[in-house]
Parts: structure tokens; sequence; C-alpha cells
């Protein structure tokens, strides 16, 4: 929903400018409202702010120059320019969003590609679909939804419905929450609690959409209480902690979901003996023995690269990098900052904290 900061008179010259809802002379009452994403205030009159209509995308208050979906959903003129209505052009988006999201998650895990069937539904469909599945999250919110299954040959199957008429950065924001489900399914055996699964889901969506330039959906989606916190616990972890430690939490944790005030619990790790731990029941009481946190290498490792050409990461350590991203990798018993300076065909060039001279670091000639 929309904010309303203040209402008070603005002075005249403001008053006599035209309310961007109505065209219409501002007047003395004046509404200063704040579009959903946006930091900028926007003053309207107070007739239109009291309107019962507001933009599905923006929450800003719409009359004439609106867009009316057939579910009865309403786009504002602006963020109707960029809606997404047919179902080949959500196809597109999400092929070019499930590369994207497969290059983070690469050497992590299987990742779904050719078993996803991808459907664009009204808000009704979607929201019936998904009316049987136990959500203690507000089904208002819903613009995607994913159902696994396995096939007659036991491989996965995923289902993934799309809210039409979201504006094309939503639409890739929704595409990489849902394919972060598809891989939790395909790849995680233990049990998460909903809001952990919810903001692990936000936090690839969040990695995703922030390299995208879209400073609006990226606020948004900063700004979401919709996993109760956990997307940024996820994004906390990472920086504290790095990429590669959290997915291995995510794998083989011992915790159901991240706790804010004691990110180190994602160091804590079930034994693993033989691929992943077995599902734990939500009666399980918590009472597994901790494993002492591992030394790490004591030099820096490329363990490998991956990525599309103008998307290059690289596996340091237990780090992964792009061009010009620092972060924190386990080296022996403590962490150490580095920057990944360059990406090249077989090798990184870094910057090590504390360090005058850049290091090049090849991939083994065994890879």
């Amino acid at each position: 929903m929309f904010v309303v900061l203040a209402l008070s008179p603005l002075v005249t010259a403001q008053n006599e400018a035209p309310c961007p809802v109505c065209g219409k002379r501002l007047g003395t009452s004046v509404y200063l409202l704040t579009k959903l994403g946006r930091d900028e205030k926007v003053a309207v009159c107070g007739e239109c702010a009291k309107l019962p209509t507001s933009c599905y995308i923006c929450a800003m208050p719409v009359r004439e120059k609106c867009t009316r979906l057939a579910d009865g959903r309403v786009l504002c003129e602006e963020d109707a320019k960029t809606a997404v209505l047919a179902q080949d052009d959500a196809e597109k988006i999400f092929d070019d969003v499930k590369r994207d999201v497969q290059s983070i998650l690469s050497r992590l895990g299987s990742l779904p590609h050719n078993n996803i069937r991808l459907t664009l539904e009204a808000k009704a469909r979607l929201d019936k679909n998904g009316s049987n599945l136990i959500s203690a999250h507000d089904d208002r919110l819903l613009m995607g939804l994913t159902r696994t299954t396995r096939g007659e040959t036991d491989e996965f199957e995923h289902r993934i419905s799309l809210l039409y008429g979201l504006t094309r950065e939503r639409l890739m924001v929704v595409s990489a929450h849902e394919y972060a489900h598809a891989w939790l399914h395909e790849n995680v055996r233990r049990k998460l609690n909903q809001d952990a699964v919810e903001g692990f889901c936000d936090w690839i969506a969040y990695k995703l959409i922030s390299q995208k330039n879209a400073p609006f959906e990226t606020k948004v989606l900063l700004e979401s209480d919709y996993s109760r916190g956990q997307s940024l616990a996820f994004i906390a972890a990472e920086k504290e902690h790095s990429f590669y430690l959290v997915m291995q939490w995510v794998k083989l944790g011992v915790d159901p979901e991240l706790d804010p005030e004691h990110l180190e619990r994602v160091l804590v790790l079930r034994e693993q003996s033989g691929g992943f731990p077995a599902p734990v029941a939500d009666s399980t009481p918590f009472a597994f023995a901790s494993v002492p946190i591992r030394t790490g290498p004591t030099n820096f490792v490329l363990k490998g690269l991956s990525g599309s050409k103008a998307r290059r990461f690289a596996l340091i350590n237990d780090g992964t990098f792009m061009v010009n991203e620092q972060s924190k990798v386990r080296l022996g018993e403590s962490n150490v900052v580095v920057r990944c300076l360059q990406i090249l065909d077989d090798g990184v060039v870094i910057q090590v904290a504390g360090e005058s001279e850049a290091r090049v670091l090849k991939l083994s000639p065994a890879r």
C-alpha cells in the first residue's frame, strides 16, 4: 500500500501544479505519497489520494489513465508500459533469469533446466492453485508458485506458475524466486522452516536483480517482510561468511533457520556420510552433535570458473566472486578479505587485504 507521509497545504506555486493522477490543480489539501520501492515523494490532490483503486505494482492511486487487467487488477500508466501479458514474453524472461541463476548456483548441485514447465496465470487461478498449500504468509502477495513432483523415471518435474501483468523487472524477481524453490526441491534433503525457505529464495532473487541495475525492485525486495527477516539474514550471513559457506549451511546446517544475532551458526554443520542427511521431521528436537569448525586451506586455490562470457564467476577457496567483488574467504583457521580484480580464461587476479601486490591464481592443469 502507498504511505501517506503528510497532509498539509503546500505553497501557492505547488498548489497550482497539476495532480499527476487526475491532471487537475492540486488545490489546498495535498497528500504526499511514496511509490512502493521509491524514495521520492509525489504530491497528489486530496480527492485522488482517497481513491479506492491503486496500481498493483507501485501502489499509487489511479483514475482514468490506467490499465485494468482481466482479473481485476489495475496498473498505472507507467507500469502498464512494461507489463508482461504474453506467455512467449514470460518464457523468454524466465529463460534469461534461469541462465543467470544457474551461474550463481553453478557447481553447488543439480540445476533444474529442461524439467521445468512454465505457465503465465491470472491472479484468481494462481490463488486457487495455491489455496491448498499450508502457508503462514499473506496470500495477497502470491505472484508465483512452484510445484515439484517425481516422474515415472524418478526424475524431478517442476511446474512453475507466474502471475501475468507484472512488470518486466518484477517478473524477473519472481522468476528467480521460483527457480530457487525448484533448486531447493532437487538439492536439499534437510528440514528448513518456511521463513528460511522463502528467505533463501528472496536472497537468490536479490542477488539476481541487484546485478540488473533495477534499484526500485531491489529496494522493494529489501523492504519486504515476506520471509520475516530471513532474506536479510541470508544477505548478512553471506557478507560475514561468504556465499559458499552459506550454501553449505543450506544443505547441511543444524538449525532450521538463520539467527540474525548469531550468524556464526552458519558454520555449524551436520556430519555428512554418503551424501545428504536424511530429512528431519518437524517434531524432531535439534539435538545433533555440533561439528567442530573446519580449518580451510592454507593457501589460495582457484577451484573453478563458471558463468557466461559477460558474467563470469570464480570459486576461490570457499568464496564465489565476480569481477570487483570483495568478500572473506577461509584461510587456515581465519577469514581473509579478498577482492577479485580480473577473471581470465584460465585464472584470476586477486588483491588480498594487507598485501601491496596482486596475486594471480591459475586453474590446476587437471581441470
